[in-house]
């Protein structure tokens, strides 16, 4: 970098060099920080300059020869759009190498669904699929084991204590953030029962580095974590830290029941109004951004809505006859709705029209662009049969996307929801209804009238 920075003293002060010099700085940059060689930069002798005047006129230089007129401005202007433009047609760019996944481990039916290389996205709600876990769970542990719920119930010497645990590898670049997410996303399952967060444990895998590196990146992404859980009045405990190649946060959470009715995944009741907090799309835009195909006011929007927690939304839901509530993370909307419908015996039918969608994200969907746990997602329900004015629609697919730090779903009995103000319906997007089941392949009915 000294010699780099030597070189340039000799040189008169332009954009070609610093543009020019780009590819040696970052190889430099990066061999400083491994302890590699150096390579030495050459910068050219000589260079065109060209500057406008105004009144599209512009003057350059080359060596000893000079020149004006509005056809230097023509030259110029040619130039400058042709250089802008590169970075509107961005090369596509893969996830990281460290979600590789050998094509040999991917079925035939799921190569469909990937890009190659195959990769492993990092947006889908810290699961994997639900055909997977019931089958494993129930072969390992026994014929219908698998009882989905959103926490389980511990008994203590202080009383009842209900626990829940869940674990994120990281879908952005700052670990502050990612460490607010993460403790949102862990907390839901809490808020989806009713629940008041007690306390907290962490697990922490960091990224290879060096001690300075891990040192602020842990400091860094600890504070994202107790700032989160300090707000919502929730005890850190302690935890585990590893290493390994990418970084992830698991935490298991402590809830204790408060005066209010628990939630659980059954009581759903034909009538109940379906009520949905947070809208849908995180999935597909954390995919589009590892991609850097998602513009950065639509990925700023996920994040904020990612932030947001389900608190509130839980209070207001205690207050209005709710029995049955999940929260909507990695199996999507169909699919936690799935589970609600089998464990309360009951059908229900959604107006795609009324799902509420992330800004940016049909656009994103009517590109492909997909979640890598989408298709396990659509695979689950793929008995189901919807029309193809809905499923050609691009709002469709976001049904199955993968949410981190999703909203709240729950069923409202009729006689509560007919007297709710508008303060509920701003916090609340009202998607369908509950009804008796019927074909017992079509739990789910969807239409956008």
């Amino acid at each position: 970098m000294i010699l780099l920075i030597c070189l340039l003293t000799h040189r008169p002060k332009a954009g070609v060099y610093a543009v020019r010099q780009a590819d040696i700085l970052l190889h430099n940059l990066r061999a400083v920080l491994l302890n590699q060689a150096l390579l030495e930069y050459k910068p050219q002798d000589g260079f065109l300059s060209l500057l406008a005047l105004g009144e599209n006129k512009a003057t350059g230089s080359k060596s000893f020869i000079s020149f004006a007129g509005d056809w230097v401005w023509r030259w110029k202007d040619s130039i400058d759009r042709k250089f802008m433009q590169q970075f509107h047609q961005l090369s596509e760019l893969s996830m990281t190498a460290t979600t590789a996944v050998n094509p040999a481990l991917i079925a035939d039916v799921e190569k469909a669904e990937q890009h190659e290389p195959l990769k492993r996205c990092t947006g889908c709600g810290a699961k994997v699929g639900a055909n997977i876990l019931k089958q494993v769970l129930n072969e390992v542990l026994g014929e219908k084991y698998y009882q989905p719920e959103d926490a389980v119930k511990i008994s203590s010497d202080a009383g009842l204590i209900y626990q829940s645990v869940d674990a994120l590898k990281t879908p952005i670049e700052d670990v502050w953030l990612f460490g607010q997410i993460a403790v949102n996303h862990a907390l839901s399952d809490l808020y989806a029962m009713n629940l008041k967060p007690d306390s907290a444990q962490v697990l922490i895998t960091l990224p290879y580095a060096s001690q300075r590196v891990q040192t602020r990146q842990l400091k860094a992404l600890m504070q994202g974590i107790t700032l989160q859980l300090e707000t919502l009045q929730c005890r850190f405990l302690g935890g585990h830290t590893s290493e390994a190649a990418e970084l992830s946060v698991g935490l298991v959470v402590n809830g204790v029941a408060p005066d209010q009715p628990i939630f659980h995944k059954q009581g759903l009741a034909p009538g109940d109004k379906l009520v949905l907090s947070k809208p849908l799309g995180t999935g597909v835009i954390l995919a589009a951004a590892m991609q850097d195909k998602c513009a950065g006011r639509i990925f700023n929007q996920a994040i904020s809505t990612m932030l947001q927690t389900n608190e509130q939304a839980a209070k207001v839901l205690s207050n209005v006859g709710v029995k049955a509530c999940t929260d909507v993370t990695g199996f999507g909307l169909l699919g936690h709705l799935h589970e609600l419908c089998l464990a309360s015996d009951c059908a229900a039918s959604l107006n795609l029209n009324t799902i509420p969608v992330l800004p940016g994200s049909e656009a994103l969907a009517q590109l492909n662009i997909k979640s890598s746990l989408y298709s396990q997602n659509y695979q689950a329900l793929g008995l189901q049969q919807w029309p193809d004015s809905i499923t050609e629609q691009a709002r469709f697919y976001l049904l199955f996307d993968p949410q981190t730090s999703g909203g709240l779903l729950a069923g409202i009995p009729a006689e509560h929801y007919a007297s709710l103000d508008a303060g509920f319906h701003q916090q609340f997007y009202t998607i369908g209804e509950v009804s008796n089941i019927g074909d017992a392949l079509a739990r789910i009915v969807i239409d956008d009238t």
